[in-house]
Order: structure tokens, then sequence, then C-alpha cells
């Protein structure tokens, strides 16, 4: 019932999208083959989805990434030119005559437009920026200072291989990261589909409290058994519902929200005797469970921080923090738009990503730990 109703709403949208298609094609370039060209185009995301094709062919797959890029920003461009010929129209004002008698200079342009788009959105993508935050835990003065590496979303399939991870690794090497966690969805679908021995890059660093991982949301897609044995094959330990200790910090690993089992993080919490608190959740949605009960620090990705405008304004409209560091109360949280990408190989307004994080907090020495 469930995918009945979401492929409904995708049909539904779809069939708007079209719409808009045809009438602004109609318009400008007025040619009848279009009304077999624009809905072939406008329903091929839903024939993916239906018949589960994507993930089973490896041309197929590229070609739907690249396609569902310039097939984002030819809606994008298709709602605009819809709002001008509406105000137009209350002004008496009739812009597709005005573009229809200047279809070369139009044509010229959108190419121009959707070229310069794919330069900017393959850099963002290709080029991973280092992000740097600085926070004190509340209470005594700082005597300590543990330094975290932390990435999310890497995607691993047989598209995005393990190039960026192993750029990512050799730079926190050189920033001398103590611990490094990855925020889940290691793994983008099936891991018989990772072509690059990732075992081999984990094993040529060597950070002195080690590598952790949480589940995401695809490692649950691809079958979620494979995948965690691929991940500590790997060399990556995992948590699940699990809580590292490290001088003084307790690290929450929690198991995604995918898994309808897993711990409520207050049972998570009795267990721990430790003074500061660090949430690893691979979905922001559960920051505010996190601020519930009060946390040091929540980590997050998922959000990819939209991937392609607009819709890193939709992931922070509907998160507490949808991307990036907000302190919300006296909980600091931080999520990553990701080092990789689900499917689509470019980002706009969005940048691949790789986090250091220097938390500054009272470490005492002679006190209980788990």
């Amino acid at each position: 019932m469930k995918l009945f109703y979401f492929l409904s709403v995708i049909f539904f949208i779809l069939t708007i999208v079209t719409g808009i298609f045809l009438f602004i094609g109609y318009k400008i370039y007025p040619n009848k083959f279009l009304f077999f060209i624009i809905p072939t185009i406008g329903y091929f995301p839903l024939i993916g989805i239906i018949f589960g094709k994507i993930y089973k062919s490896r041309s197929l797959e590229i070609f739907t990434g690249h396609f569902l890029f310039y097939y984002n920003n030819l809606i994008l461009v298709s709602v605009f030119l819809l709002i001008i010929y509406l105000l137009g129209q209350s002004l008496n004002k009739d812009l597709f005559y005005f573009i229809s008698h200047n279809r070369k200079i139009f044509t010229l342009f959108i190419i121009l437009f959707f070229v310069s788009l794919s330069i900017i959105g393959r850099s963002n993508f290709k080029n991973i920026k280092k992000e740097y935050f600085n926070i004190s835990f509340d209470g005594k003065t700082p005597n300590s200072t543990l330094r975290l590496g932390f990435i999310s979303d890497i995607h691993l399939n047989n598209i995005f291989n393990g190039d960026s991870l192993d750029h990512a690794l050799e730079k926190m090497t050189d920033d001398k990261v103590d611990l490094v966690l990855i925020g889940g969805d290691f793994v983008d679908n099936d891991p018989h589909r990772i072509d690059d021995n990732i075992k081999n890059i984990i094993s040529k660093y060597n950070f002195p409290k080690g590598i952790y991982s949480i589940l995401g949301n695809h490692e649950y897609y691809g079958g979620v058994d494979g995948n965690i044995d691929f991940i500590k094959d790997s060399g990556i330990k995992l948590l699940r519902d699990d809580i590292l200790t490290i001088d003084n910090i307790s690290i929450v690993g929690r198991d995604d929200k995918t898994n309808s089992n897993r711990k409520n993080l207050k049972s998570l919490l009795s267990k721990i005797k430790d003074p500061h608190i660090i949430v690893l959740d691979h979905n922001p949605k559960s920051i505010e469970e996190s601020l519930k009960n009060n946390i040091d620090l929540h980590l997050g990705g998922h959000t990819h921080n939209g991937q392609l405008f607009p819709m890193n304004h939709l992931v922070n409209y509907l998160n507490l923090n949808g991307y990036s560091y907000k302190k919300i109360n006296k909980t600091h949280t931080i999520v990553s738009s990701g080092l990789g990408t689900w499917m689509i190989p470019y980002r706009i307004k969005s940048r691949s990503e790789y986090m250091i994080i220097d938390i500054d907090y009272f470490y005492n020495s002679t006190s209980k730990k788990n």
C-alpha cells in the first residue's frame, strides 16, 4: 500500500511536470513530434523505479544519473518560464511569442546555460572541500582535545569508487585525526557492485582510536546483512546501537531509522556514566530526540545538503539542521553534505566534503569509565 501511494504521488507530480513541458515546448517549438518525445522523457524516472532496472545495469545507472541532473534543471527552467509567462499575461505581454521569434538565440542561451551548470555541478562534486569546526563541551575548563574526522554518505558502488574515500582519509591523516566516524550510507546498494578494493584503501591508514561507522538507509536498501559483512571486512568497526567510550566521552552509534526495531536513545543512555555524550545517527530527523536528552554533540548526514538547487532550501526547512553546524539549546549539531552522492554525479549549491572537528572538553583521568 505504501509503495502504491508513493508511485501514485510520483505519477501525479510527473503528469504535472510533463504537462508544463508540453505547453512550453509547443509554444516555443511548435512541432507535433514533441507530443511523443516529451512524455517519454517525462515518465522515464517512474519507469526506472517500477521496473527496478537502474541498479542492474551500469550503463543505465550512469545514464540515469546524468539524466536526473538535466531533468531537474529542465524543470526549474520550465517553471521559471511559466511564471514569467503568467506574469506577462497579466500585463498583456506574451513571453513565448517573443521567444519563438528569437528561437535560435533562446536555444543557444539554453545550451550555454546547461553546459555552465554541468561544469559547476561536476566541479562541486569532484573537488572535495574540508570543513573545520571547533566546539567546547559545557562544564569545567577544557584540558583535553579530541580531533574527529567525520565523513558521511560515501555511496560506494561500481560508479563512485574509493578515490574520494582515499583522498579524505589521506587528508585526515595529514591533519592528525584521532578518530574517524562514518555517518552511514557507506555502501550505495549492493557491495558486489563495488570494483575497488576498499579494504586495501582502509588498511593504508592508521588512526590512533580507529575508524567506526553506523548504518544508513542505503545499507538496508542493498541487503543489510551483506553490507554489514562488507563494512566489517573492510576493516571498519560497526556501531549498531552500541557505545564507544573514549576518555570520558561516550559515542552512541545508532542504527538507522529504517530499522523499526532500533533501540530508543533513552535506553542507550541508561548505560552511560561518562559526562560527555556524542550521538552518531544517519538521519537528522533524530536531532529532536538528542535535544530532549541534552546530548553534547549530534552528528548526522543523509541530506546531501539537498545536492541540487533548490533542494538545499527544502532539506533545511524540513530539518532542525539540514546542513553544517547549528547549536540548538545546549546541543551542538553537525550535519554533513556527504563525501559522495546518490547516483547523480553533480552538485549545485552543495559540495562534496569531509569534516575535521576539534572537541575541547574536561578529561578526568581518574574517573571510572564503562
